[in-house]
């Protein structure tokens, strides 16, 4: 991911990968195979912001972005209600210096999308426990989530019933689909 350093020093690029610390280059341009095409392009200077080694009281100090930091470094991370306190904990430092509503937007975003809903709902009541100010959109966020996993469930349920055969007024009748939406589902499973 690219953004503006936090430092002020140019654009950083953050490194979350599974290899610790960064294994490669930190010259962008020996990355490139092309090197008069890169040349002639001014990409200006970058920094390498290793979020693999960044301890955690580090990435707090980045005040608005430690909220985005905190989950790139552990978005991975097996166990994700063990780094809630984490994860809160740079809400908190954020909000406390104007976290833009499209930050914290697309960081839950991100969250949404990498995590299952019953590993966020920890999150999520923590949050609305203490930063009333997003307690709305976090209880948006928990209902979109709650209407994904029961749409998958349907879909799921659905599936294994065309599997097993049944017929199609009874898929019907025990999903409460019409034909064509379980025609549309019958094609993805191709």
């Amino acid at each position: 991911m690219i953004a503006e350093d936090v430092t002020n020093q140019g654009k950083s690029v953050f490194y979350n990968g599974f290899d610790s610390p960064y294994p490669y280059t930190t010259d962008i341009m020996e990355l490139f195979a092309d090197k008069d095409l890169i040349n002639s392009v001014s990409l200006g200077k970058f920094k390498l912001i290793d979020l693999t080694i960044m301890p955690e009281y580090e990435i707090l100090k980045h005040k608005q972005l430690a909220l985005l930091e905190m989950c790139l470094k552990h978005i991975k991370n097996r166990d994700f209600v063990k780094i809630i306190n984490y994860v809160l904990d740079s809400l908190i430092v954020a909000h406390e210096n104007h976290l833009s509503k499209d930050l914290f937007d697309s960081t839950i975003s991100y969250l949404a999308k990498a995590r299952e809903y019953s590993e966020l709902q920890p999150l999520f009541d923590e949050i609305i426990e203490n930063i009333s100010d997003y307690k709305e959109d976090i209880m948006t966020y928990a209902e979109e989530l709650m209407q994904r996993g029961e749409q998958m469930a349907q879909i799921s349920m659905v599936q294994e019933m065309i599997r097993s055969g049944l017929e199609l007024a009874l898929i019907e009748k025990i999903s409460h689909l019409n034909k064509k939406e379980i025609e549309k589902i019958k094609e993805t499973m191709h």
